[in-house]
């Protein structure tokens, strides 16, 4: 019975094993304003409030993307005639697993090569991948226009195009911003730690009740 018992949590283990090695783990950066400049009277409070949206971006990598070095991303969907009706323009992504723009207005389904907002939406990466992220984004909202570049050194600079509630437009009115990509944390398939951790405790418990019952007759033998 022990046997049986010990067999079939080897094999569980070796199961979460198996699918921890398969495990699929994403690295997800954000960004950190170091600068802002403004341009409307409003000056601390439009500040504050397009700070707190660039800061609320996430990019989340294939490991196969931090790997090779590089990653892109080039999504379009535009606007026909109807607000229930959208054309896919373009749909490309190499490396992104994830990208979290909603406090711009757009959502991105990258299983489905889509992008949303409330008019249109255009999304645009072409990264190099290191300890800080290098290269340029654009996202182009109902609301919103964001483009940011950077170079090897891993110091981005951007402008933002806004309709309100500040607005921000045109090339005497733009605010330009200052800032950096970095590494929060590489992340595993949820649960499979867990589960993992689990198994291993369970065959501990099995091996130690096996020895401790060493010479003492069985009642089933």
């Amino acid at each position: 019975m022990q046997k049986m018992f010990k067999k079939g949590l080897a094999v569980l283990a070796g199961g979460l094993l198996s699918v921890s090695a398969q495990a699929t783990p994403a690295w997800t950066y954000g960004f950190t304003v170091d600068s802002y400049n403004c341009f409307t009277t409003e000056c601390g409070a439009e500040q504050a409030f397009f700070t707190s949206k660039l800061e609320s971006l996430t990019l989340e990598l294939t490991a196969q993307a931090v790997q090779d070095g590089h990653a892109q991303i080039a999504i379009t969907t535009g606007f026909d005639h109807y607000p229930d009706v959208f054309t896919k323009v373009r749909d490309f992504n190499a490396g992104f697993q994830s990208l979290d723009a909603s406090a711009w207005d757009l959502q991105t389904d990258l299983a489905q090569g889509m992008c949303r907002s409330s008019y249109r939406c255009n999304v645009e990466a072409d990264l190099g991948v290191a300890a800080l992220l290098s290269g340029l984004l654009r996202l182009d909202t109902s609301n919103d226009n964001v483009f940011m570049t950077a170079s090897s050194t891993g110091l981005w600079s951007g402008y933002i195009n806004s309709d309100g509630p500040y607005m921000t437009f045109g090339n005497e009115h733009r605010p330009f911003f200052t800032g950096a990509w970095q590494l929060v944390q590489p992340v595993s398939e949820p649960g499979t730690a867990l589960l993992l951790g689990a198994a291993l405790l369970a065959l501990g418990v099995a091996r130690r009740r096996n020895t401790d019952c060493v010479g003492v007759p069985s009642l089933l033998a």
